[in-house]
């Protein structure tokens, strides 16, 4: 079946005049070169909690436990205060000694009902705060993935990998730390710390405000520490986020790593790396040191001074030995409380720097919204269309990589296929139109010849040409880039059966194009898993099994052990490239697309591998419309017809061997592929 592919440009009297000598302006970069110049909406680490909404029913029984076992801790040192008034009383009696022992007896008895109240609502409160944790940072890890893996194809063009898992793994780890254990026993502290006060003055407003008068002090302290180490935490995990970036990075090269012998300099650009984060923690250890210690030394002079200021009030008799005894304890109680709070406070605030990386890709649009709902009708053509695009790669804005500029201001220039039936004509057969309006002399002239399913194009490596113009070097993936939708033009459309790309549904788009590309990743799942991807499960063990016969893959298959079963490895690393693109093949065949694209899809294979694909590919080709990017003869040669293209014009077309009689451009590239470098001896 007979499909159609366009590239066209726009006449003088459509296009609009373009500041810069004509050229569209580049998009800011955003962030793509700078992550850390988004700045997010709200850093606040209670950001998180908005994700514990399914979980607000426990919070709110594990928050009423943790009040109960706070208020039963700050219990104990008020009856142990009762004791030693009862034991500290005159008595001599045995009537006395008995009411006395049975006081002590009943306030023990009374101590162990709270310490067991205590201790359940303690296990509850932990339980309940640590599993809605647990699952607040499991959403949160789910949303950013989701996040991540729904960003435009050039944030990752610009993005290290490594930085990504890092924020990924590491940051959402602090997170999680920091909001299970170190916020149950925060909350736990702080209750058990303004509890604890309201016991204070209930036994001696004096006391307890001589206690408090270095909070003060210390609030000022606190928040500029908290400002201090929150920005070093997150240049330190920024830190540690490169060197995971170039640890993944070597792991992922480790075969050229080895066949260069560079594993002393990956060993050294990794080690600098980790001494930088190294650096920034030693300085982070010493600052939360300082911290820790001026604080203790703080809470200890404010406990001795409240022991000799209550001891005054004991002998003046103004205050009795329990209730002296029973405001220490409280002290110490709360003392230690603001101490364990200091420590955790350090803990959240490396937290707030590991939150404030995730919440910058949390808080990051999309460039390229999937916001196309449109199905094209026809499941059976597959037209594709370039209207006067221009683009340039988002990491690259100032330099242009495609073009389809006009000859001059007054001609349009106008390449595209289509079947017979869309023709003014009377042929019969199997014919297809390509009509090219080119400039010869002073006229124009309207070329047809006949042809079959395939259209290639011919590159001329280092000139310039109708699709791209990139200072000398020619980038044909481009195009397939494109029409994969990978990216937007800057300037035109790209159509498929008559509907901008950006207006279509993502789904629908991506069922009905497909590519194979000259190394075509798969993943570390079986081989029946890779050739099904993209049908979400859909496709029956059948159906896979004849997508691989037509790709040539059924025979090495059938000799696995575990045959369709069999694990590839990561990236496919247990088979050959001649393996891996068959896979790549029948994983495409499977989809069914009407438009294929194939990138150099034999460029890299040996003869033999070679010739297995090529009798592939051409099953996938049938009935498609098929944009085939080659510079080997061994594929180009097999073409119907050959158009070459050179300086924004095709310059000849025609069969292999019509061209070679020519002696022209496509002879001299011929010359250059059959005679190979030259040897000197």
């Amino acid at each position: 079946m007979g499909k159609n592919m366009r590239i066209k440009t726009s006449s003088s009297g459509s296009t609009q005049p373009l500041l810069n000598s004509q050229e569209p302006s580049a998009p800011a970069l955003s962030d793509l070169e700078h992550g850390d110049a988004v700045q997010p909406a709200n850093v606040g680490f209670f950001r998180v909690f908005k994700l514990a909404k399914p979980d607000a029913g426990r919070l709110v029984i594990a928050t009423i436990a943790l009040l109960i076992a706070s208020t039963t801790g700050i219990l104990i040192p008020k009856y142990g205060g009762k004791i030693i008034d009862i034991v500290s009383r005159d008595i001599r009696e045995p009537e006395q000694q008995a009411e006395a022992l049975a006081a002590v007896r009943n306030t023990i008895l009374d101590i162990v009902l709270i310490v067991v109240i205590g201790s359940i609502c303690t296990a509850l409160r932990a339980w309940l705060f640590n599993s809605a944790s647990e699952k607040v940072v499991a959403r949160l890890r789910k949303n950013l993935f989701s996040h991540l893996i729904n960003q435009e194809i050039a944030f990752y063009d610009v993005t290290r990998t490594g930085e990504l898992l890092s924020r990924l793994s590491e940051d959402t780890q602090i997170i999680k730390n920091a909001a299970t254990t170190n916020l149950s026993e925060a909350l736990r502290n702080l209750t058990t710390t303004i509890i604890g006060i309201g016991f204070m003055f209930s036994t001696s407003w004096k006391l307890t405000l001589l206690a408090l008068v270095i909070v003060p002090a210390l609030s000022v302290a606190v928040r500029k520490f908290g400002r201090f180490l929150r920005e070093l935490s997150h240049k330190t995990q920024a830190a540690a986020a490169v060197a995971a970036s170039i640890a993944e990075e070597s792991f992922g090269a480790i075969r050229t790593v080895r066949s260069f012998a560079q594993e002393d300099y990956e060993i050294s650009r990794y080690s600098e790396k980790v001494d930088e984060t190294l650096k920034l923690g030693l300085t982070q250890a010493k600052v939360v040191g300082l911290f820790s210690g001026g604080l203790n030394a703080a809470s200890t002079l404010s406990v001795i001074t409240v022991v000799i200021f209550g001891a005054n009030l004991t002998i003046k008799g103004t205050m009795t030995t329990g209730d002296l005894t029973s405001f220490i304890l409280y002290s110490l109680t709360v003392g230690s409380s603001v101490s364990a709070l200091s420590g955790l406070y350090t803990t959240a605030m490396k937290a707030a720097g590991a939150s404030r990386r995730v919440f910058q890709l949390l808080d990051r649009t999309s460039t390229m919204p999937k916001s196309g709902d449109k199905h094209p009708a026809s499941e059976q053509d597959g037209d594709v269309e370039l209207d006067d695009v221009w683009f340039a790669y988002p990491s690259r804005p100032d330099q242009m990589v495609l073009k389809l500029k006009t000859p001059d201001n007054s001609h349009l220039q106008r390449v595209f296929l289509k079947p017979k039936s869309l023709c003014n004509s009377n042929e019969t057969g199997n014919y297809f139109k390509i009509e090219a309006w080119l400039k010869s002399s002073t006229r124009w002239t309207k070329w047809r010849w006949k042809s079959k399913t395939l259209f290639y194009f011919v590159m001329q490596t280092g000139s310039t040409s109708l699709f791209l113009l990139y200072f000398g070097h020619l980038k044909e993936t481009t195009i397939a880039n494109l029409i994969e939708r990978f990216y937007d033009p800057l300037k035109g459309k790209i159509l498929l059966n008559g509907i901008s790309l950006v207006e279509i549904s993502h789904q629908h788009l991506h069922r009905q194009v497909s590519i194979v590309s000259q190394e075509p990743i798969l993943f570390n799942c079986s081989i029946e898993e890779n050739i099904a991807y993209g049908l979400n499960g859909n496709a029956s063990s059948t159906d896979i099994e004849n997508a691989a016969k037509m790709a040539n893959a059924h025979e090495f298959v059938s000799k696995f052990p575990e045959q369709y079963k069999t694990h590839v490895g990561e990236r496919g690393v247990r088979l050959s490239g001649g393996q891996k693109q068959r896979i790549a093949i029948a994983r495409a065949l499977l989809m069914n697309p009407r438009v294929l694209l194939l990138d150099e899809a034999t460029s890299a294979l040996d003869a033999e591998s070679e010739y297995l694909v090529q009798d592939a590919m051409d099953s996938l080709m049938k009935g498609r419309t098929v944009l085939v990017i080659a510079h080997r003869l061994s594929t180009v040669k097999s073409a119907d017809t050959v158009a070459v293209i050179s300086d924004g014009l095709i310059a000849e077309s025609g069969t292999h061997d019509e061209l070679l009689s020519k002696d022209g451009i496509y002879t001299s590239l011929v010359k250059r592929q059959l005679q190979g470098p030259k040897v000197e001896i």
